[in-house]
């Protein structure tokens, strides 16, 4: 078992003061990845190459968020079979989309799947160790804010009608066109955002007195007009490195098996040429989500929030932003 100390503590701090990420990989390349990544992050990281140092790491941090290598680097499907079971645990794949959808699908990680290669290791670290109560009571912004400086502009928008849509969505293509990148990336950005605010529009609203989604029978080319308590956040921020997008409903319904549901519908492997040339249009769900961002982390307060979290790497070439590894997180917590 090696600790990492990726920062030299200042005057009367301690490593134990920092969070912990623990680490299950024998890729020393990888190790040290996140190692730069923690530094950034100011978080304390943890690693074991061996699985009898894996279990006693295990057991002496049994609440800390761990990434577990189900790639090159795997420490064996037994280790997994133990990690598995922590709602905090992550998955570390190797290549990229298409490896990622399949990780999600065919293990069942909690916590979610990361790509070894990503060049946002250091949001993954500060989304796993992000305080859950300041996230639960700012919403929306407090999730971009995560991913930003402190003296970041954020935009903000409240959702009340369907029709306010359009005008969101013609914002964030005129902020993201506005920065420099691949000329699809305003459009990309959109697209997320579209199936974010439809779900969080028309799928979130629940009626306790029904006990149904308000507005089941309702298609999503008619407009709907949101009750007070219905209303939708919206946010979105950029530094110069990526842009973050973040929607947020009132309801905190979306569960775990149904993304996965969603990402299993299309088929593996299927749609990534339509996906990449950033079509707009029903029914892509979180297949298209998770192939079209850098980052996309789901936290969920149950039967209250449910806030979700899109970035997206600001590169000049298109082929660079395909080339990166998207890394998908998952937060649920009991209201």
């Amino acid at each position: 078992m090696e600790l990492f100390t990726p920062l030299d503590p200042a005057p009367g701090d301690s490593i134990d003061q920092k969070p912990t990420i623990l680490v299950l990989t024998s890729d020393t390349a990888f190790q040290k990845k996140v190692v730069v990544g923690a530094a950034l992050a100011n978080v304390a990281v943890v690693a074991a190459a061996k699985k009898n140092a894996a279990m006693d790491l295990l057991a002496a941090h049994p609440h800390s968020p761990v990434l577990v290598d189900v790639g090159t680097g795997s420490l064996g499907p037994s280790m997994a079979a133990v990690v598995v079971q922590r709602d905090n645990a992550v998955a570390c794949y190797d290549g990229l989309h298409y490896e990622c959808i399949q990780t999600l699908v065919t293990h069942d990680f909690k916590g979610g799947a990361i790509g070894k290669s990503s060049d946002l290791l250091h949001a993954v670290l500060a989304d796993l160790t992000a305080n859950s109560v300041h996230l639960r009571a700012g919403g929306a912004e407090a999730a971009v804010r995560e991913f930003l400086p402190p003296a970041s502009l954020i935009y903000r928008q409240i959702v009340t009608d369907s029709d306010d849509k359009d005008a969101c969505l013609a914002m964030l293509m005129a902020s993201a066109a506005s920065r420099p990148g691949f000329g699809d990336l305003p459009r990309l950005i959109a697209t997320v955002a579209w199936e974010l605010l439809m779900n969080a529009i028309y799928s979130a609203p629940f009626d306790e007195q029904s006990q149904a989604p308000r507005y089941a029978r309702v298609t999503r080319d008619q407009r709907v007009t949101l009750l007070p308590s219905e209303y939708v956040q919206l946010a979105h921020g950029s530094i110069d490195h990526y842009q973050a997008l973040s929607v947020g409903d009132h309801f905190g319904r979306l569960s775990r098996s149904q993304v996965i549901k969603s990402l299993s519908r299309p088929g593996l492997g299927t749609g990534m040429n339509q996906v990449r040339r950033g079509n707009v249009g029903a029914g892509v769900g979180y297949y298209m989500m998770v192939q079209s961002v850098s980052l996309l982390s789901i936290r969920v307060v149950s039967g209250k929030s449910t806030t979700a979290v899109a970035l997206f790497r600001q590169t000049k070439r298109r082929k660079d932003f395909v080339e990166s590894a998207p890394c998908v997180l998952f937060h649920w917590e009991s209201g």
